[in-house]
């Protein structure tokens, strides 16, 4: 390493360099013990028979998931790193001897690609469901915090990106200055409790640190292979539609007693947060994720 280059991080694991290359995927690949070290400029996979470098400026997207065999697939949790060498789209992945160390890995990526960097945002694209026909794309910088993400546009507005309030996130192409692109697609309750979509554009491994970053954390958060039943489903359906928690006995049929059951389960499950005592109750981002899943069954 240089005189300018920096260690970020290091740690012992293994990688598979490369898993693809240009039209060509190694079909007998199997992960390489290892060092990996991290560094302001370069990702260097060393072992007894030498180095390796990925060069981070050559990096375009950070993530996915890729078709492995049964035996490198035994090794868990993996980051696909996806970048350029010689002119042809390259696939290498990297794992660790610790869960714990890989999420700092992660956590780090995320840090030197999506922290304090300059993207564009449109924001409200939607609000309530009615689009926002006035919004425009504005430049915007990031500040990353350990559960959220925010964006300050060029006029001072503040996107606050909490990640126990985002419901759905995709990568999309959107018309950007006249051309289909690559965008960050987020659906989130507002602090005013309404429903806001925002797009975000940046480069692709910028989007694809973030996308990772939000994604894990949702679908950790809301993650709804949860079995209801019917009632359950009734209850949480009518509060997804705006019926008073204390008018649920009327609405279902069901006597109070039976309701405020029900609402105990829904509570201890963290599909309802529960304001006061006998009984106001709010659905929480896993109980609008259920709903969602409720209506998908009908």
């Amino acid at each position: 390493m240089g005189s300018s280059e920096k260690k970020l991080f290091d740690m012992i694991g293994g990688y598979i360099h490369p898993l693809i290359k240009g039209n060509t995927r190694r079909v007998d690949a199997k992960w390489v013990k290892g060092k990996i070290i991290l560094t302001n400029k370069n990702l260097w996979l060393v072992n007894k028979k030498g180095r390796k470098k990925i060069k981070l400026k050559s990096m375009k997207e950070i993530g996915g998931q890729f078709n492995l065999n049964q035996e490198v697939l035994k090794q868990g949790d993996y980051v696909g790193i996806v970048y350029k060498k010689n002119g042809e789209r390259t696939v290498s992945l990297i794992t660790s001897m610790k869960d714990s160390e890989l999420k700092k890995f992660k956590r780090i990526l995320l840090k030197y690609f999506a922290d304090n960097k300059i993207v564009v945002v449109k924001d409200p694209v939607k609000k309530g469901g009615v689009l926002q026909d006035d919004t425009k794309w504005k430049k915007a910088k990031t500040t990353l915090k350990k559960q959220s993400m925010h964006f300050v546009d060029e006029d001072g507005n503040i996107l606050n990106l909490n990640l126990e309030n985002v419901q759905n996130i995709s990568m999309e192409f959107k018309d950007f200055k006249g051309e289909e692109k690559d965008t960050l697609v987020i659906e989130r309750i507002n602090d005013e409790g309404v429903s806001v979509v925002s797009y975000i554009y940046a480069p692709k491994v910028t989007l694809s640190v973030i996308n990772n970053f939000i994604k894990e954390s949702f679908e950790k958060h809301v993650k709804s292979e949860i079995e209801l039943d019917q009632k359950e489903k009734e209850i949480i359906m009518a509060l997804y539609s705006g019926i008073s928690p204390f008018d649920i006995p009327d609405f279902i049929g069901v006597d109070v007693d039976k309701v405020e059951e029900i609402y105990e389960r829904l509570v201890e499950i963290n599909a309802l947060n529960e304001i006061r005592k006998r009984r106001e109750v709010e659905l929480t981002t896993r109980g609008r994720n259920l709903a969602s899943k409720v209506m998908g069954e009908e």
